[in-house]
């Protein structure tokens, strides 16, 4: 009986042997394929980098995303004064680019439009009376100008800043400016638009921002 026993000890010790290299084998393919799949994985997430790196900001392709982001981020600063969000109107938007066209024909930023208009010609056969910011960005040069001589160092290509970040520099030039900033700060405003050009030739990007309020005959609405 012992011997027996004996026996069966040996033989289940041999199969053991036997599954020990099967089971290192199976280790290492493991090992291998966790590998493999790490590696793909982080090809991936390189390749995928690189998309979002050298995709085409939304506003490119559509210009009115910057200008309803510019109204956003100065409603964003007009609330940090307790002020009324500036409701967009595509009405005021319209006339804002075609003042942001005009500056570009001429290559400089003014508040005089075509014809020597002012911002109150503009705006005549409408219903409101309006304020305006304009500005003037260079694609990639260091200088940005404001309507007054106000100037600022910049950097980067703006072809290549997402929409958001773009709208809260451009935003940021006008609250560094004394003037632009406290027309930002209007109580009295509740209507906003923005235009926008981008000028191809000249790589400059001109913004005309509308900060208006309701006429009511020959008076307006006033808090």
């Amino acid at each position: 009986m012992s011997g027996r026993l004996t026996n069966r000890i040996k033989n289940l010790g041999r199969k053991q042997r036997q599954l020990l290299p099967l089971i290192g084998l199976t280790g290492i393919v493991i090992v291998i394929a966790v590998t493999v799949s790490m590696l793909a994985g982080s090809r991936d997430d390189k390749s995928i980098g690189a998309e979002v790196l050298e995709a085409t900001p939304a506003w490119r392709d559509d210009i009115t995303l910057l200008e309803k982001s510019i109204n956003f981020h100065v409603n964003m600063y007009r609330q940090g004064f307790g002020l009324y969000d500036l409701e967009y109107r595509d009405e005021i938007s319209d006339i804002s680019r075609g003042h942001s066209y005009y500056q570009s024909v001429i290559g400089n930023i003014d508040h005089k439009g075509r014809n020597e208009t002012s911002v109150d010609d503009r705006f005549r056969n409408t219903s409101y009376l309006c304020g305006e910011n304009v500005l003037m960005r260079p694609r990639a040069r260091s200088e940005s100008r404001l309507y007054g001589l106000f100037t600022t160092s910049r950097v980067g290509d703006i072809l290549n800043m997402s929409t958001d970040a773009l709208a809260a520099e451009l935003v940021s030039l006008w609250i560094e400016s004394t003037g632009h900033e406290e027309n930002m700060r209007g109580q009295h405003y509740r209507f906003g638009g923005v235009g926008i050009h981008y000028d191809e030739d000249g790589e400059q990007l001109y913004v005309t921002h509308n900060l208006c309020l309701m006429k009511i005959g020959r008076s307006s609405i006033r808090p």
